[in-house]
C-alpha cells in the first residue's frame, strides 16, 4: 500500500501509511465478538460477588447448578441477570442479552425496568419484541423447554422457561 492510501473499511474511510496494518473487517469482527465475550464474563463475576454467590466448582455452586430448572434455580438467575443489567446500566453498556436473560429466566417488564431506571411499560416497549421473538425462536428446545406461565407486560411472564444465558459463561 502507499503511504498515506486511503483504505474503505465497513464503509469508512481510513488513511494508513505503510507501517500501520489495515485490519479486515472480519479481524474487525472477530475483535468485537472477543470483546462482548470478555464484557460479558467480567459483568457475570462482578454480578457474583455483589450477590456473593458461591465459587465455582465448590460444592455450594453445584447445589445451585443443580437447581438452576427449578422455580427458586429460575427467581435466583433472574435476580442475577438483573443485578448484570443495572452494572451494564452504570458502565453504558447494552443491556439487550441481559434483558433477554433476565426476562427469559423470569423477571417482569417492572422489574426489568427497575434494574435499568425506566418504568415497565418503557421496558417493556424497548425490548418486548427482541424478547418475544428470542423466546419463540427457542421454545420447546434444550434453550427454552416449555412450562405454563401469563403474560403482562408489567408482571413476571411464566408461560414457558426462559432461554438458557447465551451470555452466561461465568456460571
Amino acid at each position: 500500500m502507499v503511504s498515506g492510501a486511503t483504505v474503505s473499511s465497513g464503509g469508512v474511510e481510513m488513511d494508513h501509511n505503510d507501517e500501520q496494518p489495515v485490519p479486515t473487517d472480519a479481524e474487525i469482527r472477530a475483535a468485537a465478538s472477543e470483546l462482548r465475550e470478555t464484557i460479558a464474563l467480567k459483568s457475570g463475576e462482578l454480578a457474583d460477588r455483589l450477590l456473593a454467590r458461591p465459587e465455582f466448582g465448590t460444592e455450594d455452586w453445584k447445589r445451585d447448578r443443580d437447581q438452576r430448572d427449578t422455580p427458586e434455580g429460575h427467581r435466583r438467575l433472574a435476580h442475577w441477570h438483573l443485578t448484570k443489567l443495572r452494572i451494564d446500566r452504570a458502565a453504558d453498556i447494552d443491556p439487550v442479552g441481559n434483558v433477554l436473560n433476565a426476562r427469559g429466566f423470569g423477571a417482569s417488564w417492572q422489574q426489568i425496568g427497575a434494574a435499568y431506571g425506566i418504568s415497565a411499560e418503557d421496558a417493556a416497549a424497548r425490548w418486548e419484541r427482541s424478547a418475544t421473538a428470542y423466546i419463540e425462536r427457542y421454545s420447546g428446545t434444550a434453550i427454552i423447554p416449555a412450562r405454563e406461565t401469563t403474560t403482562s407486560a408489567t408482571e413476571t411472564e411464566t408461560t414457558e422457561d426462559r432461554p438458557r444465558n447465551r451470555i452466561e459463561r461465568s456460571r
